[in-house]
């Protein structure tokens, strides 16, 4: 954004302008990107998080703004980077780390967390969550996704998906 804003400047682009723009701007899906805020349910699609680094900082940003909410960390998938230890500090702030996919026993034995539920696809986690309850649920995996998709934006996709048929059957939609 700021990179926007100078090059706004250098073209003599008013502030106002630059503000409805910066406003309206929604970013790029399946990075840290809201799909659904409403009822105390919170829920974030970073599917483009295919490393513990880029989860870390994801974790980092829901711990920071949500402190009074029960939170949700979905992570899984086909891990490649196995340096997990950065997690630690901000992962046992979660009350949940559901894991997935094809490294979830890998995941489970590097994960420090008290809280720990295990399934083979992203739809049965989706199935185990109460959407009922004050929280915010980040999905971002901290793995590649090809042991059951074919990209991050394939993964990201299905998760909005299972989300949003979740939420109908809540009455609720994204």
């Amino acid at each position: 954004m700021m990179i926007a804003i100078v090059v706004a400047k250098i073209y003599h682009i008013s502030n106002n302008r630059i503000r409805k723009i910066l406003i309206q701007f929604k970013g790029l899906s399946f990075r840290l990107e809201k799909i659904y805020d409403a009822n105390n349910l919170i829920i974030y699609n970073d599917s483009k998080a295919t490393s513990p680094v880029a989860t870390f900082e994801a974790v980092k940003t829901v711990n920071q703004q949500y402190q009074d909410f029960s939170k949700i960390l979905i992570l899984g998938g086909k891990a490649v980077d196995l340096d997990y230890q950065l997690l630690e500090k901000e992962i046992i702030k979660f009350n949940l780390v559901y894991l997935y996919g094809s490294s979830k026993e890998t995941l489970y034995n590097l994960i420090k967390h008290d809280n720990i539920k295990k399934f083979i696809t992203l739809e049965e986690v989706i199935d185990d969550i109460d959407f009922e309850i004050k929280q915010v649920v980040l999905f971002s995996p901290s793995c590649v996704s090809y042991d059951q998709y074919k990209s991050f934006e394939d993964r990201g996709i299905a998760f909005n998906k299972l989300i949003s048929n979740k939420l109908l059957k809540n009455n609720e939609s994204i």
